[in-house]
Parts: C-alpha cells; sequence; structure tokens
C-alpha cells in the first residue's frame, strides 16, 4: 500500500498594505466631536430658577400675583408698559396675567435670556419690536393682545379694557386711535369683537387723519362707518 502522500497546504493571499498614513492630526480627526451639555444646562437652570421664583407653590403656573411682583421686580407698569405683553406674545401665552411653565420658558429661549436681570436689560429690545405699526409682526401682535385679553369664554372685550389696551399697543403712535376711544364712549357699542379690532388697525394704515380718502362703500364693519361719520361731523363742527 503506497505510502500517503502530504497534502500541501493552501497559500495564504499576500495581505494588501495600505497606502494611507496614519497620524496623530487623522487620529484627532476621526474620533467625534463631544458636544458639551454644560452652558445650555446652566442657562435652562437659570430659567427655571428664574421661572420659580414667582410661580404659584401650588401649581406650575405663575398666576396674577406672581406677575404682579414679576412686574414690580421689573420696575414696570403692566397697566401702561407694553414690553409684558410684547414678552406674553412671545411666549405664546394664552391667558391673560398667567404663563404656564412651557409658555414662560419657551418665551425666555426665544429672547434668549435666562434670569430677571437679563429680562430686565431686553425690555427697550420687546418695546422696540412692536414700535413700527405696519410690520406683520405687529399687525400678529395686535390680534394677540386682542385675544389675551379676554375674559374666559367671551368673545368680546368690554369697552373699559378696550380703551385701556389700545393706550397700551397704540399710543400716541396713531391719530385716529384717541378719536376712537372719545367715538366708542359716546356709542351705544358696549363691546368690541376681534374684526372690529383688527379692521381698526386698518384704519388707522390707511385712512388720513380727516378721513377724506376713507370709502364708505368699502368693506368696513359698521362700527367703523359711524366712526368715520363721527370724525367728519367733528371737522365740520370745528
Amino acid at each position: 500500500m503506497p505510502p500517503k502522500s502530504k497534502s500541501t497546504p493552501a497559500a495564504k493571499p499576500a495581505t494588501r498594505t495600505s497606502s494611507r498614513t496614519t497620524t496623530p492630526s487623522t487620529l484627532a480627526a476621526a474620533k467625534p466631536k463631544r458636544t458639551s451639555t454644560a452652558e445650555p444646562n446652566a442657562r435652562e437652570k437659570k430659567a427655571q430658577q428664574f421661572f420659580d421664583q414667582y410661580k404659584d407653590e401650588q401649581a406650575d403656573e405663575i398666576y396674577p400675583v406672581g406677575l404682579v411682583q414679576m412686574c414690580n421686580d421689573l420696575e414696570i407698569d403692566p397697566a401702561s408698559d407694553v414690553a409684558i405683553l410684547v414678552f406674553a406674545w412671545k411666549c405664546g401665552a394664552k391667558r391673560s396675567g398667567i404663563f404656564e411653565k412651557a409658555e414662560f420658558l419657551e418665551g425666555l429661549r426665544k429672547i434668549n435670556v435666562f434670569t430677571l436681570p437679563d429680562l430686565k436689560a431686553s425690555l427697550d429690545s420687546l418695546r422696540a419690536e412692536v414700535r413700527d405699526g405696519t410690520t406683520p409682526a405687529y399687525r400678529d401682535f395686535f390680534r394677540f393682545s386682542f385675544q389675551i385679553s379676554r375674559e374666559e369664554n367671551e368673545k368680546t372685550l368690554d369697552l373699559e379694557t378696550t380703551c385701556g389696551l389700545l393706550n397700551i399697543v397704540m399710543g400716541d403712535r396713531f391719530p385716529h386711535n384717541q378719536l376712537f376711544q372719545d367715538f366708542l364712549q359716546q356709542s351705544s357699542t358696549k363691546r368690541v369683537n376681534l374684526d372690529q379690532w383688527t379692521n381698526f388697525l386698518e384704519l388707522c394704515k390707511l385712512v388720513k387723519p380727516d378721513f377724506s380718502n376713507y370709502d364708505p362703500e368699502g368693506a368696513w364693519p359698521l362700527l367703523l362707518d359711524d366712526f368715520a361719520t363721527y370724525v367728519k361731523n367733528l371737522k365740520m363742527a370745528s
């Protein structure tokens, strides 16, 4: 019986040598960069502490008592200073005099402030955002101011609230403002709805102080037609 022949081992495939040289710089580039979360976390903590300073003890919301205290600390009068209303607009607040926690923190993030001193330093910037009454942003803010000022389950504003709000959001920048308030006080109107409110802003932007270009055939609410007649009668009597 012939002896078994020894099997020849299979040849190993040649190992390819990479021409790419590994250097410390390439190793560093290959490592994923770590994003530090220390700074955002510190800011969020400050914002949380800011909210906690004024929130109700029994709920995660700032109620009117806490809001009044915050305004006192900011040294502003919410009955006459538009800044706190602009901040509420930034927060997307849904109820007058109340900030939910998520709303308040979101508002702080939007304007990039996290403490009471930060917010106080930003008040002039907030006022400046609604100084130009011709911008789409101001139109949105004007609409928001009506909606948040309504009493719960109400779709309209009483005259006292309407006039007070007009003084805050318009002031003396619009020549029709004071005349409109005078007209409301002597008219039979008791409440103002959103359509009348928003159209009054459009009237302020489009109609001359003497109403010479007012079109009574335009799609104005009846309340504004009556206002135009009131102004024209005043002009004729003077």
